[in-house]
């Protein structure tokens, strides 16, 4: 995080931007709406403040697994799994996508992928 948000205001407004994003491609449905409900209450009494990460797993059949981080540790195990592909796929984009909200989440990501890579030992 690289400023202050509560759980609550976060995902919020990643939830914001998932129904607009559904909305603008004709994509929402009941399954994933409920699944959004769902990731909502995984963000209730989190908070987030800088220097904090929400670490998302992607998985190939379509869930997400949501972890929470209040330094630089990655945990082994998630607080949650939501099991909807269109939430998973759409929170990603929404966060990190062509038009996703953060542009410093973007070079975050890009910055810590290159390290990552760097230091990579074959």
């Amino acid at each position: 995080m690289i400023r202050h948000l509560t759980g609550m205001i976060y995902v919020e407004k990643v939830k914001e931007n998932c129904l607009a994003y559904w909305k603008a491609t004709g994509t929402y449905n009941d399954a994933a709406g409920e699944a959004l409900e769902n990731f909502k209450k995984v963000f209730n009494g989190e908070d987030c403040p800088p220097g904090a990460a929400i670490l998302f797993t992607q998985f190939p059949h379509g869930s997400i697994t949501i972890r929470f981080s209040k330094d630089d540790s990655i945990p082994e195990t998630g607080k949650s799994t939501i099991e909807n592909k269109e939430v998973s796929e759409t929170v990603l984009e929404t966060i990190i996508g062509k038009n996703g909200v953060s542009p410093a989440a973007k070079q975050s990501l890009a910055t810590r992928l290159s390290e990552l890579m760097n230091n990579y030992e074959a």
